[in-house]
This record gives C-alpha cells, structure tokens and sequence, in this order.
C-alpha cells in the first residue's frame, strides 16, 4: 500500500523532472503562473 502511494508519486515527479529538464525553464515559470 505504502509502496504504491510512494512509487505513484514519485513515478510522476520523475516525468515531470525530466520533461522540466528537457526544455529552458521558461515553461516552468509559465506553468507557475498558470498555477497562480
């Protein structure tokens, strides 16, 4: 149980790291404001 709530997270932290850190970071601070 407690595997699978960390390794879901984790699994989609690990996407967007490297989607993050594939492009600059001007998406990233796009995607903040968007948030905000």
């Amino acid at each position: 149980m407690r595997h699978a709530d960390i390794a879901a997270p984790i699994k989609g932290l690990s996407t967007d790291s490297l989607r993050h850190q594939v492009p600059p970071p001007v998406p990233k601070v796009e995607r903040v404001r968007a948030t905000a």
